[in-house]
């Protein structure tokens, strides 16, 4: 299990992709909307092998991508 804090500083639709170290996509989900604020995010990563992932998180058409370390 792996947990996402985010903060959100207005309303959004909220998507979150972790890609592999090549680029290719090995998890996405749809979330829904998540108002303003902080908010925790979990996610089952128990059937990935253990590596580096990308975590590509969009809201409202912006994203930001972060490095995610398996074990």
């Amino acid at each position: 299990m792996a947990l996402l804090n985010i903060n959100l500083h207005q309303d959004g639709e909220v998507s979150v992709r972790l890609l592999d170290q090549v680029g290719n996509c090995v998890y996405s989900r749809e979330y829904g909307k998540y108002d303003q604020g902080r908010h925790l995010i979990r996610l089952d990563v128990s059937d990935l092998p253990g590596g580096i992932y990308f975590c590509v998180i969009e809201v409202g058409g912006q994203q930001v991508t972060e490095k995610l370390v398996v074990l």
